[in-house]
This record gives structure tokens, C-alpha cells and sequence, in this order.
């Protein structure tokens, strides 16, 4: 597929869909942070962890369970940020694969066809940051049109989680 701006546009709308449905499917799967209470913190602070970046820290918690599940769902956000770079360099292989290898192969590669790398980062990107978000704005949420396996999915999940924290609790 040749670099052109119609071809851009094509795969930026129809990949962007793609990852915002897989987004939505592995969130769905793998992303189940245990609710917390309200008041699960009794004495926290903001800590200074830049030049003028400020970092609330839980001190103390309202009790151990509560701080079970902090640092359950600590681990649920470190599972996400993986997801967020799986996407990203999946979005990068299958950029660069259509828009550098294919047109290479079929010996249709312009002559600028050695330096368009960085746009197809930027393409990458792009699919997997901004287009799904633009279509979590105008598609209606999730829950509405997911299937309720996945919802059943999540349930299990959270359930499993408290089952299993509060064994080793």
C-alpha cells in the first residue's frame, strides 16, 4: 500500500477501529481492579517526585485489606501499561509490515521509501492513542453493546481476586 493520503486516512480510520476493539476486548479480559472503599486512605500526603510534579502517597490505611487491595490494583495498572505497549509496537510491526515491506516487495517504494519510518511511528501511534479515544467519545460505551460474556468475564475476575487475596490475607 502505497504512503498516499487517501491510503493514510483509510488506515487510520480502519485501524484505529481494529485497536479500539481490541482495546475494549482485553480491558474487558485482563483489566479488574477491585473497587475500593471511599475512605480507604487515613492519612496520605503528596510527595514531591519531580521539579513540580506531586505524587499523593497513601501513609496510612483505613485498614490491611484496604491496602491488599491498593497494591492489587497497583499491579492490575502495571498489567494495563503492558497492554499499552503491546498494542503500540503490534500497531508498529503491522504499519511498518503494510506501508515499508509490502510496497517493497512489490517494488512500488518511492524514492523516499527508505526514510518514512518516523511517520510510521507517528501512524502507529496515532492508531493506538488517538483514534481509539476518538471513538470511545462518539460510539456509546462498552457495557451497552459487549456481549455480557465479557461482562460475566470481569465479574470473575474481580471475585477470583478477592477469593484469592483474602486466602493469603
Amino acid at each position: 500500500m502505497q504512503l498516499t493520503r487517501k491510503n493514510i486516512i483509510l488506515y487510520l480510520v480502519i485501524g484505529g477501529f481494529i485497536f479500539y476493539i481490541l482495546s475494549v476486548l482485553l480491558s474487558a479480559i485482563s483489566i479488574a481492579p477491585i473497587p475500593m472503599d471511599q475512605d480507604w486512605c487515613k492519612y496520605g500526603e503528596d510527595i514531591q517526585i519531580g521539579e513540580n510534579e506531586y505524587e499523593f502517597r497513601c501513609l496510612e490505611y483505613k485498614n490491611e485489606w484496604q491496602e491488599t487491595i491498593y497494591y492489587y490494583n497497583q499491579k492490575v495498572l502495571e498489567r494495563y501499561i503492558n497492554l499499552l505497549w503491546f498494542k503500540l509496537i503490534l500497531a508498529l510491526i503491522v504499519t511498518v509490515f503494510i506501508f515499508y515491506f509490502i510496497p517493497k516487495w512489490k517494488g512500488v517504494l518511492n524514492k523516499k521509501g527508505e526514510n518514512i519510518i518516523g511517520s510510521l511511528i507517528l501512524i502507529a501511534l496515532v492508531i493506538v492513542l488517538i483514534i481509539p479515544f476518538i471513538f470511545s467519545f462518539l460510539l456509546p460505551p462498552p457495557i451497552e453493546w459487549l456481549p455480557d460474556i465479557f461482562e460475566e468475564i470481569n465479574d470473575a475476575q474481580i471475585n477470583e481476586a478477592i477469593r484469592t487475596l483474602k486466602n493469603n490475607h
